[in-house]
């Protein structure tokens, strides 16, 4: 994990007043104050990532035909706009770009393939900002790889193969000022938030799910540094356009969404039905994995922000009756996470086992030898 050393590299005679805008813990940005990364393991993500083309090439971009909502997304291609009533207005540049290259199923799918290779490169690194060594950056791309319910979403050209990509990356984002203290890269942050808005308006929801778990812990300090409005009027400028073609059109989303609820099209899962359709959607195998970067992040004082985005955004898709899938996208970071815990625990089991090696054999009628070796064991 990496270590900061506080107060190094401060000026003494710099100014500490109210007024004073400078980045949170500015001193950080030393390079001598903030420990290195583990390195990036750079054969393992190219073998994930071709690994998720080649998947999707022999599955996806061959079988299944045409989704209805794909033919709709193609349709709207051909009538580019800054909004449409039930989609905001990326998933048509998606569509486009499909159809230069030809419109064929091929052409379609080959987008969100690429998409959850890049999801894949995205974990690896999040698991790598947290101090996760090869092994972890393993664990975390391999999940991705294999999770049902992400394999699904990137076998289908829809805004959904895209939604974790902007999430994933505001995650990064977040974790790397959380381990340097650099409050400027919340800048970065106002434009994936922003492009995000454009591709999903789920956005807003987990927009509001990472500014909550901020109010709830000490990095609350961040709304007294200029940095995150300035991040927030960059999202809100690149989500503008779309605000404007909604007032011009009398909102249609919102009763689009009205027309929704009133005509109970979507399932209500009572909270445990909900639950369990998370477990079974990400696979029970991988349960263990991204449970346990959950926990780690609501134990951890530096990580708990992370953990508390996941638990407010949770609790609100619940309370509003969100579908299942309206989760999917904020897994990729458990599951960093959870990789990061696993490996921590492989570590110290192999040096508990060295140590276990290295104790001399004791005579079996020693029973305080016996004791030492079982606490040795136990520790």
């Amino acid at each position: 994990m990496d270590a900061v050393t506080a107060h190094s590299g401060a000026s003494p005679s710099a100014p500490d007043g109210p007024n004073d805008d400078r980045p949170n813990n500015d001193h950080l940005h030393d390079d001598r104050s903030v420990a290195a990364l583990p390195p990036l393991a750079v054969g393992i993500l190219i073998v994930l990532c071709a690994a998720k083309i080649l998947l999707h090439i022999f599955t996806s971009l061959r079988h299944y035909g045409y989704f209805r909502d794909e033919l709709y997304y193609l349709d709207m291609a051909r009538h580019l706009d800054w909004g449409y009533v039930d989609a905001a207005p990326l998933v048509a540049v998606y569509a486009k770009i499909a159809l230069l290259m030809g419109g064929s199923l091929a052409a379609l799918r080959i987008i969100p393939a690429l998409a959850g290779a890049a999801l894949i490169a995205l974990t690896v690194l999040i698991a790598r900002e947290l101090g996760g060594g090869r092994y972890a950056q393993l664990l975390a791309g391999l999940s991705i790889l294999l999770c049902p319910a992400i394999l699904l979403t990137d076998s289908l050209l829809t805004m959904n193969a895209f939604e974790p990509l902007f999430w994933m990356g505001c995650i990064w984002v977040v974790a790397r000022i959380l381990r340097t203290g650099d409050s400027r890269l919340w800048l970065w942050f106002g434009v994936l938030a922003g492009l995000g808005l454009e591709n999903k308006h789920s956005t807003l929801s987990f927009g509001f799910a990472v500014t909550v778990a901020l109010l709830l812990t000490h990095h609350r300090r961040e709304f007294t540094q200029k940095w995150i409005w300035i991040a927030g009027a960059i999202a809100v400028a690149i989500f503008f356009p779309n605000v404007i073609w909604q007032i011009r059109h009398h909102f249609p989303t919102i009763e689009d969404l009205a027309n929704v609820r009133r005509e109970h099209k979507n399932v209500i899962l009572p909270p445990l039905a909900f639950v369990k359709e998370q477990i079974i959607d990400m696979h029970p195998i991988l349960l263990p994995l991204w449970l346990s970067g959950l926990v780690w992040f609501l134990r951890d004082r530096r990580w708990r922000v992370l953990g508390l985005t996941f638990v407010v955004f949770f609790v609100l898709m619940e309370v509003a009756h969100g579908k299942n899938y309206y989760v999917f996208p904020i897994y990729p970071m458990l599951f960093a996470g959870g990789a990061v815990v696993f490996e921590q625990a492989i570590d110290r089991w192999l040096a508990v086992r060295a140590a276990w090696v290295r104790t001399p054999r004791a005579r079996p009628s020693s029973p305080s030898s016996c004791s030492r070796r079982f606490l040795l064991f136990r520790w």
